[in-house]
């Protein structure tokens, strides 16, 4: 079957999406066809687009997060049927097609039926940041009630779901933000405590926060050469998690503290084919929660259609956004 797209020729800094007929890949069992109505940016999307070395085979159609409907579902699916709205993170790597495109085949075990409380740009905002932050809090660190919890990058696209995230799980939450609006953002989206880093020096975090020797959980969705700050903030024996770590760090300290090191790469399960039904399961947590609201979105104001893909890209680029920028196709290009 062929689709229209909005599709990448190349890699690299001068990379720009086009308008063009693609042939998608043929339905295999357990996999369902489904027309894209929404998708969103995850800096993933971005990195891909400049050349991380993840992406499709080209010319192809980029980004992973995806709300559609079911066109037609493949042999042996049992989950999802025709006219079915589904949203999940599901596309855009090696391997996969992507979600700028009016089309899209996917696995069954990548989606879940949409929230009935999210909108469709609502539901495109989620998947991935979501599903991060689980891995993370749940998975990794297994946070739990009473937890002094630190969330670096609080009003990010993963942050503000570890925000909401670490309260359902019953921990006090403190979250770092770069500004007052983040501050009040961060407040409203359920944290203890704020602290706004240009104003706060490291020394006086675990004072600001009430906390004596250091943070049980650290969340550093910054990382890179911050990951170093952590090790002073975390108390002895207790965790780091991040999702940026590809820098030479001395861990002296961490072995020093008994610090339990951890990193998400969410995107695994599609690059290596296996554990898939885990991110299912996720995305049907996740919906459970959006429903009982107790989980929403942070959007950015300025919404693109899917033929301004690249003008989106480029205000996602210029750091100007607050909140996961949205692409809307439901009038399909």
């Amino acid at each position: 079957m062929k689709t229209v797209a909005m599709v990448l020729s190349e890699y690299g800094e001068s990379a720009q999406f086009k308008k063009a007929e693609i042939e998608l890949p043929n339905l295999k069992p357990k996999q369902v066809l489904i027309e894209v109505h929404a998708t969103s940016i995850n800096p993933v999307d971005n990195k891909i687009m400049r050349g991380a070395p993840i992406g499709p085979e080209l010319p192809n159609a980029l980004h992973g997060d995806v709300v559609g409907k079911v066109i037609k579902p493949g042999l042996d699916v049992t989950d999802f049927k025709e006219g079915d709205i589904v949203f999940g993170i599901a596309g855009g790597l090696t391997g996969y097609c992507g979600a700028s495109a009016n089309h899209m085949v996917v696995n069954e075990d990548l989606i879940y039926h949409k929230p009935k409380n999210l909108s469709t740009d609502q539901a495109a905002a989620i998947p991935l940041v979501f599903v991060t932050a689980y891995e993370a809090l749940v998975e990794k660190t297994k946070v739990k009630t009473g937890d002094q919890l630190l969330i670096i990058g609080g009003t990010g696209g993963v942050g503000h779901q570890a925000v909401q995230l670490g309260k359902i799980l019953g921990a006090k939450v403190t979250a770092v933000v770069s500004s007052n609006e983040q501050g009040e953002i961060a407040k409203s989206l359920g944290a203890d405590q704020v602290i706004q880093r240009h104003e706060t020096p490291l020394e006086k975090y675990c004072e600001v926060a009430g906390v004596k020797n250091g943070f049980d959980v650290i969340f550093d969705t910054v990382g890179g050469p911050n990951l170093e700050n952590d090790w002073d903030l975390v108390r002895p024996n207790g965790q780091v998690v991040t999702t940026t770590s590809m820098e030479s760090h001395d861990l002296t300290p961490v072995h020093m503290k008994g610090i339990s090191l951890h990193v998400v790469f969410m995107l695994l399960p599609m690059l290596t084919n296996q554990d898939q039904k885990r991110h299912q399961k996720i995305l049907k947590f996740l919906t459970d929660q959006v429903n009982e609201g107790k989980i929403r979105p942070l959007m950015d104001k300025k919404k693109f259609d899917l033929s301004e893909i690249n003008e989106a890209h480029a205000y996602f680029e210029s750091g100007q956004h607050m909140g996961k920028i949205i692409i809307d196709n439901t009038q399909q290009i």
